[in-house]
């Protein structure tokens, strides 16, 4: 008795392991005389996956545009009424305490922390995730927000003399000089100019000299040759002396000294 019944148990796995393989051999039927005329995405006409074989579209990019294109936007009347309806209105003190309160609290989702703040450049209102250090809302604003400047090259290590911000070693060493001598700095306004093509730009001269009435720029040949236009503009408006920092250094010792 038991060696038959060992036996049936025996002939079921045999005969579920036959059901199984015979399930996968049909399914892989279906599936190859699908792929011989597949269904179509209704917007781009791209073959539909086997498993979306059921659905209309082949993702929802597609679904999006195949639907918004359908959609009628608001007819003028509606326009109007709305344009009305929002004419002269005013949100009442009570509103906007509650908005900027709002806004000053701190959303969580999920383990994600999000705080809204202004940001110390542009005054632009962004947001500050998981309580991070950032202060500006773009590269833009941290690059001036870093350097007291826009560059239009990116950013550039700065060094910290005397509570001020720095763009170059260079820059350094002839602040250095300047103070061995006892020669008055400052550091510049920019200057507003425009180039051949009529756009206005800004100029940063590096150092102002009041008793001399005389600019400074140390620039290397790279940015000398990029820079031609700029310095040829300035040179005929104000005094200046720019180039490499021996010439730079050789020129003040010969007004210093």
């Amino acid at each position: 008795m038991k060696e038959l019944y060992v036996g049936h148990y025996e002939n079921a796995l045999k005969a579920q392991k036959l059901a199984v393989e015979a399930l996968k051999e049909s399914k892989e039927l279906i599936r190859n005389e699908y792929y011989t005329s597949p269904n179509k995405c209704i917007q781009c006409n791209s073959d539909l996956d086997f498993y979306k074989r059921k659905n209309k579209f082949c993702g929802s990019s597609c679904s999006a545009i195949y639907n918004n294109t359908k959609r009628e936007g608001h007819k003028q009347e509606t326009k109007d009424k709305i344009a009305k309806s929002l004419l002269g209105r005013v949100l009442s003190q009570e509103t906007r305490d509650k908005i900027l309160s709002s806004l000053s609290k701190t959303i969580k989702f999920g383990s994600c922390k999000i705080k809204y703040t202004n940001c110390k450049i542009c005054d632009k209102l962004f947001t500050q995730r998981n309580y991070n250090k950032k202060v500006t809302c773009s590269n833009h604003c941290r690059i001036e927000a870093s350097t007291n400047r826009k560059y239009r090259n990116g950013s550039r290590k700065t060094i910290k003399y005397k509570n001020l911000t720095l763009e170059s070693s260079w820059e350094l060493k002839v602040a250095i000089y300047l103070d061995e001598n006892n020669v008055e700095w400052v550091r510049p306004k920019p200057f507003k100019w425009k180039n051949s093509n009529g756009k206005d730009k800004l100029y940063y001269p590096d150092f102002y000299l009041p008793n001399y009435n005389l600019f400074l720029d140390p620039k290397n040949p790279h940015c000398m040759e990029i820079d031609k236009e700029k310095m040829e503009w300035f040179s005929k408006e104000h005094q200046i002396v720019f180039g490499d920092i021996n010439y730079l250094i050789g020129e003040l010792n010969k007004l210093i000294k």
